[in-house]
C-alpha cells in the first residue's frame, strides 16, 4: 500500500480524513463511487456525472471476498475492511476528487420489509389538514421493531373514513389512516458499515440502498414498466423487489443463490466445487437443449485426467435448483397477493449469467423475463455489460438522484443519523431514470 494513501486499515489520520472529506465535498456533484459487498466478490464502480445529467463510466475494480461475507452478511469485518482499503487504494490518484460520493448496496438477512399502517383519529367532522398527513407519515416510520433503522418508508394509500383517497387534504372525515411499505435493517448492521466507511476510508457522505432498489435503478428505462419484478441472484442470496408505478410494493430475500447451484452440481456429479462452478459457467443451462440430448463435455478431475460429463445431467441439476428458488420468490408474491400485479421480470446478479434462466423465469411467472445489463452509461467498458454489474450501476443512479435531492433541500440530511426518514417522497423520483 502506498505510504501516501489516504486510506488505512486502521483509519486515516485526522488530517487525511479531513482531506478525503473535503475533496469529496468539492467534487461530489461530479464523481460517484458504487460499492457492492457481495457474498463472493466486492465490486467498486466509478463514474462521473456529465453536464446533461448522464453518467460516464470511468473504471471498476473487484476482489474476491474469500469467505469474509456469507449469505450477504459480513462475518469478518477486518477482512472486509482490508478489501475496501485495497480496492480504494488501487484506484486512488487516478481521478481528481476520488472517491467522491460513495454509494453502498446494503444486503443481508437483517433487512426486513413489511407493509405498515397508521391511523389518526379526528374529532367530529374535522377537515383533514396537511399536518394530519405528516402525523400519519411519522407513525408509519415509527411502526417498526426497536433496534432497526428505516431504510425507506413509502406511503401508498391514504384513507378518509376508510375510503381510499390519493389526496385527503381538505376533505372532511372523522378518521384518517394510511398504508405503506417499509424496509428497515438492524441498527447494529447499518452503523457498523457506517463506522467502517468513515473510519477506514475517511468518508462522511455515504448513500445506501438495498440491492432491489439499486438493481431497479440500473435497468434500462424501457424496462421500467408497471409491475416489474427485479430478481438479483447473487452467490449466496437471492433478493427481489416488485415495483409498481416506480414504487417498491414488495421485496424480500432468500438465502439461496448461485453457490447452491454449484454445490448441487458438485454433489450430483461428484466434482470438486471449483470444477462444478466451471461446468455451470461454461456448459450449464437452466433449460434442457432438446437438440443435443446426449452431448457430453470433458472435465478435469486429476492431473492429465478428464471425465466426460453429461450435459443433460448437468442442466437437470441446474434447472431443479433454480426452479425451486424462483418458485419460492413467486410464492412470496402470491402470499402477499402481489402476483397479479406482475407484468415483467428483470434478472441480474451472477446467477443471471446462466444460460436460459430468463426462459425458466418466464415459464414459472408466466410473464416476459429478460437478463438485464447496465447500458445507460457513456464509455461503458465491455466487462461491465453483464448482469453481475447491474446492482453497482444502479447504486450510481440511486446515489446521483439522492445527491441532487439533498442539494435541493435546505441543510441536507444525514441518512444514518436521521434514519433516512427524509427518503420519504424521493424514492419515486430517484427511480425515474
Amino acid at each position: 500500500m502506498p505510504a501516501s494513501s489516504q486510506f488505512c486499515a486502521r483509519g486515516p489520520s485526522p488530517s487525511t480524513r479531513c482531506r478525503g472529506a473535503c475533496s469529496s465535498m468539492a467534487k461530489k456533484r461530479n464523481l460517484l463511487t458504487a460499492v457492492e459487498i457481495g457474498t463472493s466478490t466486492l465490486k467498486v464502480l466509478v463514474a462521473a456525472e456529465e453536464p446533461d445529467g448522464g453518467l460516464a463510466y470511468l473504471t471498476h475494480h473487484q476482489l474476491p471476498t474469500n469467505g469474509a461475507v456469507m449469505k450477504g452478511e459480513i462475518i469478518d469485518g477486518p477482512a472486509v475492511r482490508d478489501l475496501l482499503v485495497e480496492a480504494f487504494t488501487s484506484l486512488e490518484g487516478k481521478f481528481k476528487g476520488f472517491p467522491g460520493v460513495v454509494c453502498l448496496a446494503l444486503s443481508g438477512q437483517h433487512i426486513e420489509c413489511q407493509p405498515v399502517h397508521a391511523t389518526v383519529a379526528l374529532y367530529g367532522d374535522s377537515t383533514v389538514r396537511e399536518s394530519h398527513k405528516k402525523e400519519i407519515d411519522t407513525k408509519l416510520r415509527q411502526n417498526r421493531h426497536i433496534g432497526r433503522t428505516v431504510l425507506f418508508c413509502e406511503p401508498h394509500t391514504y384513507y378518509v373514513d376508510e375510503a381510499p383517497k390519493l389526496e385527503p387534504v381538505g376533505l372532511v372525515g372523522a378518521r384518517v389512516s394510511g398504508s405503506g411499505f417499509m424496509a428497515s435493517a438492524s441498527d447494529n448492521g447499518v452503523h457498523t458499515l457506517d463506522h467502517m466507511f468513515k473510519e477506514t476510508l475517511g468518508e462522511e457522505d455515504v448513500t445506501i440502498a438495498f440491492p432491489g432498489v439499486a438493481a431497479y435503478s440500473g435497468l434500462d428505462p424501457s424496462q421500467h414498466l408497471d409491475g416489474t419484478l427485479v430478481v438479483d441472484i447473487g452467490a449466496g442470496v437471492t433478493e427481489f423487489g416488485l415495483f409498481v408505478g416506480n414504487q417498491c410494493v414488495h421485496c424480500g430475500l432468500i438465502c439461496v443463490g448461485a453457490d447452491h447451484v454449484a454445490n448441487d452440481v458438485s454433489v450430483g456429479l461428484n466434482l470438486t466445487i471449483e470444477r462444478a462452478r466451471e461446468a455451470v459457467e461454461r456448459y450449464g443451462a437452466a433449460v434442457q437443449n432438446s437438440s443435443t440430448p446426449n452431448r457430453k463435455f470433458p472435465v478435469s478431475v486429476a492431473p492429465k485426467q478428464n471425465r466426460n460429463i453429461s450435459e443433460s445431467a448437468l442442466n437437470t441439476i441446474i434447472e431443479c435448483r433454480l426452479r425451486e428458488t424462483l418458485t419460492i420468490v413467486r410464492d412470496h408474491l402470491a402470499e402477499n397477493e402481489d402476483l397479479d400485479r406482475l407484468q415483467s421480470m428483470a434478472l441480474c446478479g451472477g446467477g443471471a449469467m446462466i444460460s436460459g434462466v430468463d426462459a425458466l423465469a418466464s415459464d414459472i411467472f408466466k410473464c416476459h423475463a429478460v437478463r438485464s445489463i447496465p447500458e445507460e452509461f457513456s464509455n461503458l467498458d465491455a466487462a461491465i455489460k453483464s448482469p453481475r454489474w447491474v446492482t453497482a450501476a444502479g447504486m450510481l443512479r440511486w446515489g446521483q438522484a439522492v445527491l441532487h435531492h439533498k442539494d435541493d433541500s435546505p441543510g441536507g440530511f444525514d441518512m444514518f443519523k436521521t434514519e433516512i426518514v427524509n427518503m420519504l417522497g424521493i424514492m419515486k423520483d430517484s427511480l425515474r431514470i
